[in-house]
């Protein structure tokens, strides 16, 4: 039998294949104005990461003053000490308005109390001889301690050079997670704006921004208060002799009346004196012993000075002694 024809197959139809929709170009924001990513943990996180990287490539940007803070010249009062040293803001252009008390009480309001200079150097003086009990404080910085600080009468005692950490924004003397949420929670609202805060504005700029950000990463985890170690204790020396208020009268009263016309030397002044007479130099300074002044007053080369028997006192030829030996300075 014959086969029966096969039936063709319909073609198939193409179907429009659909056109992709286009999509919409990417938002992007610039890196300095990208917001903090979503999220409580994330955002800390980041911050963080952020804060501290920054905090470590500018913490050498800082260089303190090298020079070292000159002891005070004497005590405010007799038989009482004083107190110096310098303090520094971490992270700030100047140091002022550090506040440093002495003794304080529990309330750490009743002892004696000073301010840092823009330098930030202090100074407590009056102090009664004993131990001290130092406390150094600033607002959202964590503060500074010493006890048993060693306070001799008449004497100067130098604290060695620290500087308070910022960061604590709450004011509880550590800087911790609290700080860095409050530094979140109010990131870029800026002085005018109702929810400001400005206890959270670290460096006072008026925006709460990265910078306060770095200032928390940098000081993390730090508690209070921070160790303030003593320097050294030094007590001045007498005032160094003068020639115009200690040597000049002895010449007017003791010596002047013959010594402006005899032997070519002239007490008149320092320059006369400095001139030397018919020996040659009478002084020489530095050197008492090879100073003729010296030696005749003290009279160790006759003839001796003053003449008749009269001595001088051993205070004035002291005087005389240690004037030559500081370098004979028409001071």
């Amino acid at each position: 039998m014959p086969m029966p024809k096969p039936t063709p197959m319909p073609t198939p139809v193409p179907m429009p294949m659909p056109m992709p929709r286009p999509r919409a170009p990417r938002a992007t924001t610039p890196s300095a104005h990208r917001p903090v990513p979503s999220g409580p943990f994330t955002r800390i996180a980041v911050a963080l990461t952020i804060a501290a990287s920054i905090a470590a490539s500018i913490g050498a940007v800082r260089v303190s003053d090298p020079s070292a803070l000159a002891h005070a010249a004497s005590a405010a009062q007799a038989g009482t000490c004083t107190v110096t040293g310098r303090l520094e803001q971490s992270g700030a252009g100047a140091d002022d308005g550090i506040t440093v008390r002495a003794n304080a009480g529990a309330n750490g309001t009743d002892g004696a109390e000073t301010t840092t200079g823009p330098d930030g150097a202090f100074q407590l003086t009056g102090l009664a001889p004993g131990t001290v009990r130092l406390r150094a404080s600033l607002p959202r910085h964590l503060t500074a301690a010493a006890d048993d600080v060693p306070c001799v009468a008449d004497a100067v005692t130098t604290m060695e050079t620290v500087e308070l950490p910022g960061g604590d924004a709450d004011n509880n003397n550590r800087v911790d997670l609290f700080d860095l949420v409050r530094i979140l929670a109010h990131y870029r609202q800026c002085a005018g704006e109702a929810d400001f805060d400005p206890t959270a504005d670290l460096d006072d700029s008026g925006c709460i921004d990265l910078y306060d950000l770095v200032r928390v990463a940098s000081s993390y985890r730090l508690i209070g208060p921070i160790a303030w170690p003593v320097d050294g204790v030094t007590k001045p020396g007498p005032d160094p002799v003068s020639f115009q208020g200690d040597i000049l009268p002895m010449f007017a009263r003791d010596c002047r009346g013959c010594h402006g016309y005899v032997g070519g030397l002239n007490l008149d002044d320092h320059a006369h004196l400095m001139a030397g007479g018919n020996s040659g130099p009478v002084v020489v300074p530095g050197e008492p012993q090879a100073s003729l002044l010296y030696l005749k007053m003290s009279r160790q080369v006759s003839p001796y000075m003053p003449p008749g028997g009269v001595r001088m006192s051993d205070e004035d030829i002291a005087l005389v002694r240690d004037w030559i030996a500081a370098g004979a300075a028409d001071n």
